[in-house]
């Protein structure tokens, strides 16, 4: 009898998680987390809970410091060939986290990874129930159109990466695209290296390699706005920085 009601759970938790995923339905308060100033994001699966995961978003978000370098590769066509990333981060321990935590919800991405991304709240107060949207309902977003913005106050950075592979790093590697794309605009340390090699009369082979070497620190990271495209198989993230909180080290 037990095996049978472990096995009813199993067999429920797959449908549950399997039709979000079919259906492509999203929490907003994870598309739209500027709507949710008081709830604090953390990815999660079978290794790692996302309680950690919150704790360190909440002190990256609150101040980061950044330093290294990227390097891009290009080939004959000028296409993208690949990049090798150098960075090393680190948050401001001395940031106080919340002493404790409250799960708002959970919501399962893949039942067999054991995905999953959880809302958490620093206090009791009552927060409104979320609601789910549908991502083919939803209109693609203005500001997909370039990497980076700004006003006179904010930058903002896009960034963007496949959905094919681990949901929670395809999500995680686009928000720090997006970080990059703001930090890229504000940097003149890139330079681009370009070699040409001929094989024979008719074979030549053109590389471009351009390096963005970085040094900077930044506090009051914001996540405005998250968008699944689930046609073209890509996430985008709209991440904001203040201006006044970006400082370029040289």
């Amino acid at each position: 009898m037990r095996f049978k009601q472990i096995l009813a759970h199993i067999v429920l938790f797959a449908s549950i998680t399997f039709g979000q995923s079919n259906t492509q339905e999203w929490p907003a308060w994870f598309l739209y987390p500027q709507r949710y100033p008081a709830l604090i994001l953390g990815y999660g699966d079978f290794n790692h809970g996302a309680r950690k995961s919150a704790e360190e978003m909440f002190r990256a978000d609150s101040k980061t410091k950044l330093k290294g370098s990227v390097t891009y590769y290009f080939d004959n066509n000028n296409e993208d060939t690949g990049k090798i990333t150098n960075l090393s981060s680190e948050t401001d321990s001395s940031i106080s986290i919340p002493a404790e935590l409250f799960s708002f919800q959970k919501f399962y991405l893949n039942v067999l990874t054991g995905e999953y991304l959880e809302a958490f709240t620093p206090d009791t107060l009552h927060i409104d129930s979320t609601y789910y949207i549908n991502s083919d309902e939803i209109a693609k977003p203005l500001w997909i159109a370039k990497e980076y913005y700004e006003d006179d106050n904010y930058f903002y950075g896009v960034g963007c990466f496949t959905s094919m592979g681990r949901v929670t790093d395809a999500w995680q590697t686009a928000e720090e695209q997006a970080v990059l794309a703001i930090i890229k605009s504000s940097y003149n340390s890139v330079f681009q290296i370009k070699s040409s090699e001929k094989y024979d009369l008719r074979t030549t082979l053109d590389e471009k390699i351009i390096v963005s070497k970085f040094n900077c620190e930044f506090s009051d990271l914001k996540i405005m706005e998250r968008y699944p495209d689930w046609k073209d198989k890509l996430y985008y993230v709209l991440v904001r920085i203040p201006k006044i909180n970006l400082i370029i080290n040289k």
